[in-house]
């Protein structure tokens, strides 16, 4: 925990460093594209719509489903289940009164189904999902958000935050990103994440609806538990998936 004015910082991350997040901790993950993964994102987009965002809320990194933007829209998206990433064990003091904020965005195509998702969980004596997003037929841009979450509950606990997203139904768009986890005390006064102008990363190369080819970045901070994976399939389908 880091005391400040006013409170006490129990866990932050914006992804400039390794924090001891773990891919797949359970081993039960079945996502064959877009693993969680620390890094500079690659813009994404088709159709005029953006799917991944070439920036950050802070810094250059962020945590991101895929980062790269590869040959097409789909081709380093979620696909084929789940994908999962845990936080290292946080623990709050007893008689805490403290909150979880990020800054999030959950984006998909439109033939997205309520088997898509984004979670956020809490992983202790027990697990509960603490926040949910599901696919609905509708376009879902990727624009961040922010949102604060109570954890009063958690007082005197040990647990950590486990985030899984899905591509679980019918094949489609789906990527995911956050940043600036942040676990302190509610009497921290905090400025609001500001989303309204995510800072650019100027070197980034990015892919749109042409499917041109783009150059890969090659300078980018990863946990150190990530590899850049093998490079994906060529979207070939009239719509993304």
């Amino acid at each position: 925990s880091t005391p400040v004015a006013g409170g006490v910082i129990y866990f932050e991350d914006d992804f400039e460093g390794s924090q001891g997040w773990e891919v797949n901790p359970n081993n039960t993950d079945t996502a064959i594209r877009g693993i969680w993964e620390s890094g500079n994102p690659q813009s994404t987009s088709y159709s005029a719509y953006t799917f991944q965002e070439n920036n950050s809320v802070s810094g250059v990194n962020a945590l991101v489903t895929g980062r790269l933007a590869g040959n097409g829209v789909g081709n380093h998206d979620i696909d084929s289940g789940v994908t999962s990433v845990r936080s290292q064990s946080i623990t709050l003091p007893s008689g805490s009164a403290t909150t979880l904020s990020f800054a999030y965005y959950f984006a998909h195509w439109q033939n997205a189904t309520q088997d898509d998702f984004l979670r956020v969980k809490v992983v202790g004596d027990t697990t509960t999902t603490l926040f949910e997003q599901q696919g609905q037929n509708s376009i879902q841009q990727a624009v961040w958000e922010a949102h604060s979450i109570n954890l009063d509950a958690y007082a005197g606990q040990t647990f950590h935050l486990l985030i899984e997203a899905a591509d679980g139904g019918t094949p489609s768009l789906i990527e995911a990103a956050f940043d600036d986890i942040r676990i302190a005390d509610s009497t921290v006064m905090w400025a609001a994440i500001d989303t309204s102008e995510p800072r650019d990363a100027p070197s980034n190369e990015s892919s749109d609806e042409s499917g041109d080819a783009s150059s890969l970045l090659t300078e980018n901070l990863f946990l150190p538990f990530i590899s850049s994976g093998s490079a994906g399939e060529i979207l070939e389908d009239s719509e993304p998936n």
